[in-house]
């Protein structure tokens, strides 16, 4: 659920009994949640797709457990698909896939 001021807050634990270990502000309520290890150093940290003013899907990626600026952003989609991103080929590195109807 996003906070008053529009912000979507994420909390992780890395146990699974207690309150968020780490929480930060990053996306809003109309982007999805899209975790991944995007740089395949082993952690895995947030991503967001939202739709983009012109058109498809935009995905901003972080290469760490933080908000703010983005460290990877691009256009890959269309609107309304939904993203499925994993490690499609075996390499440790989470990338973007998409499933559409």
């Amino acid at each position: 659920m996003p906070n008053e001021d529009g912000a979507r807050r994420w909390h992780l634990r890395s146990n699974t009994t207690g309150v968020g270990d780490v929480t930060f502000r990053y996306g809003n309520a109309n982007t999805l949640p899209v975790p991944g290890d995007w740089d395949g150093n082993g952690s895995w940290t947030p991503g967001i797709v939202a739709d983009d003013p012109e058109g498809g899907r935009r995905w901003y990626l972080k290469n760490s457990l933080t908000g703010g600026v983005d460290d990877l952003e691009f256009k890959y989609g269309n609107r309304g698909s939904y993203p499925v991103p994993a490690d499609w080929d075996g390499n440790g590195t989470v990338t973007p896939g998409i499933a559409e109807n």
